[in-house]
């Protein structure tokens, strides 16, 4: 969904998209973070955009009810979450950005700098804020519970409903050598 700079009114706009109603936003979340947003899932985002001379501020939040799977017991779960940002964007010029290409300056990104962003034209393309945001947020593994025991590697049996009827069968696996390991302290 792009927004056009000119159409932001003096007192800012706010947008309000439901994954149920808005197809955009529906299509940005199901792209974002694929399977784990089913039929049944729901999202929602409340941006609210304030034109400060070129500059827009963009202030907004999304929530997300998906279902992963536990990457420890592979069992579906509920997932609520709630992403807040801000952004500043600024237009792009391109002789600015052509001389720090031609300078080849490198420079090391500080926390102010994720707040801070710019659009090209004459436009803001919210679905690409949005995706961006969502992709941020992605935790590195989803887990049911912090004490989710997982699956049994013999057997596969999910050791969160009590334990399997696997026996040590004596083979040699590739990290027993560590129960030997002495350390001095």
């Amino acid at each position: 969904m792009e927004i056009f700079i000119d159409d932001i009114p003096e007192e800012g706009l706010t947008v309000h998209a439901d994954s149920a109603k808005d197809p955009w936003f529906a299509e940005v979340v199901k792209a974002t973070i694929g399977s784990r947003f089913g039929g049944e899932d729901r999202a929602n985002i409340s941006v609210t955009l304030i034109k400060c001379e070129e500059n827009v501020d963009i202030t907004g939040e999304i929530d997300i009810v998906s279902h992963p799977s536990c990457d420890r017991c592979l069992n579906a779960y509920k997932e609520e979450q709630t992403i807040p940002f801000h952004i500043l964007m600024s237009p792009l010029y391109e002789s600015k950005q052509q001389e720090n290409e031609e300078e080849g300056l490198e420079k090391e990104l500080i926390k102010e700098d994720f707040e801070f962003s710019f659009y090209e034209g004459d436009r803001v393309d919210l679905s690409e804020i949005v995706r961006e945001q969502i992709y941020l947020a992605e935790p590195f593994k989803h887990v049911c519970k912090q004490s989710c025991k997982g699956i049994c590697q013999r057997c596969g049996k999910d050791l969160n409903k009590g334990p399997c009827g696997c026996k040590d069968d004596g083979r040699a696996r590739p990290f027993s050598v560590l129960k030997d390991l002495k350390v001095k302290k």
